[in-house]
């Protein structure tokens, strides 16, 4: 008997059938030994001999330990001006300077507030694993 299969192939019945089993086959091996996994996983788990895994602490980030650099908020144009704008021209340079160095304060203020966030949970982490360790 032959039968001819969707793309046009002849097979011959018994070799058609003995794919099949040997598919099922597979499929049935596969599905047991997924199964037993699954039960060697729980039996461990049971008997405790799965490590617990320690858990990380985070640190702060070097470049928030670094200290900070020093602003560069001097004035980049010529030195004193002795023309008639002398008075307007030494305010306009003070208050670039000012502006600069509130920068620069508003700068470090945020990054003082980030190192002091990630020192927050670091001691958050490491109260937690002295917690663990007590009991």
């Amino acid at each position: 008997m032959r039968i001819v299969a969707v793309d046009g192939c002849a097979l011959n019945a018994p070799i058609a059938r003995s794919r099949g089993r040997l598919l099922l086959l597979l499929l049935a091996v596969g599905l047991i030994a997924f199964g037993l996994l699954g039960c060697a996983a729980n039996d461990a788990e049971q008997a405790g001999s799965v490590p617990k895994a320690k858990p990380s602490i985070p640190l702060p980030k070097q470049a928030l330990l670094a200290p900070p650099k020093e602003p560069a908020c001097a004035p980049k144009g010529p030195g004193a001006n002795t023309g008639p704008n002398a008075n307007l021209s030494q305010r306009i340079t003070l208050e670039y300077e000012r502006d600069c160095y509130q920068q620069a304060e508003l700068r470090v203020r945020h990054r003082l507030l980030r190192l002091q966030a990630a020192i927050g949970s670091t001691m958050r982490a490491v109260r937690q694993l002295d917690r663990s360790a007590s009991n």
